[in-house]
This record gives C-alpha cells, sequence and structure tokens, in this order.
C-alpha cells in the first residue's frame, strides 16, 4: 500500500489497468521497465523511452462526493491502449463499480474527455484521455 491516499490511488489506477490489459501496459512503481514495455509512469512524461504513458490525478470536486480526474498523457501506438483504457476504468464496464483501486473504493466512473497533443520535440505523437472517477474518501468534514 502507498503511503497517502491520492498515491494508493494512482498506484490502484496503474495497477488495475495493466492487469488488465492483456501485457499492452505494464506497471510497477519503483523497478525500472524494460525496453519492450510501455509503462506507465507518475504524473511526468519521461523523455525516453519513446513509448510510455503518464497518470496525473487532479480533484474535480469533493462535495459532496469526491469525484477525481485520472489524466492519461500517452507517447505511443495509441489506439490498442486508449481503447484498453476506456474499457478499463469507463462506466462501459459497470462491473468494475464498487470494486477498489488500490485501497479506494470506487463508486463509479465515466470517460470525460481526449485529445491529440501533436508531436513532441522529436516528432513523436502524443494524445491524452481523461477519466472521472467518483471514490469514497474519507474526510474529517464530511458526515457518514
Amino acid at each position: 500500500m502507498a503511503d497517502n491516499w491520492l498515491t494508493d490511488l494512482r498506484y490502484g489506477i496503474a495497477s488495475v489497468t495493466a492487469a488488465e490489459s492483456d501485457s499492452l501496459i505494464s506497471w510497477r512503481d519503483s523497478t525500472p521497465y524494460t525496453s519492450d514495455e510501455i509503462g506507465i509512469f507518475g504524473v511526468v512524461l519521461p523523455e525516453s523511452p519513446d513509448e510510455a504513458i503518464s497518470l496525473n490525478l487532479y480533484l474535480m470536486s469533493e462535495s459532496p462526493v469526491t469525484v477525481m480526474g485520472a489524466q492519461f498523457r500517452f507517447r505511443a501506438r495509441t489506439d490498442a491502449r486508449l481503447d484498453l483504457i476506456e474499457n478499463v476504468l469507463s462506466n462501459c464496464w459497470s462491473d468494475r463499480w464498487g470494486g477498489t483501486l488500490g485501497s479506494v473504493p470506487l463508486v463509479a466512473s465515466a470517460w470525460a474527455s481526449g485529445t491529440s497533443l501533436g508531436q513532441d520535440q522529436n516528432g513523436r505523437l502524443e494524445r491524452s484521455m481523461n477519466i472521472y472517477l467518483t471514490v469514497d474518501r474519507p474526510l474529517s468534514h464530511r458526515t457518514t
């Protein structure tokens, strides 16, 4: 388990996505990826390898419930990976609801947006995709 709620959610999203990807995506929180893996990195997309995915979380709302945005930034042959992440995390796969992402209970999820980001300075195509996750987050001011 990660050392805080937000990190645990990020690790949970990455872990579930990689576990259900049929080896299209990899995730490890500490060991470097091999050259033949397309890995999920936290927040910043590294300069190399040429194909990689970053995952950044942002708060959409916390009242009356917590809704987190999960932004995936791709520098990879994206179609299969976009489809995979949408199938794993969006509402088109409803049996994910009521499960957990790490230790964070998932209430609901929905695809939110995505777009081409054009090319980076090395001519590699990039794309983003956002998923909104309604999660159960214990907060001191929230009553049950």
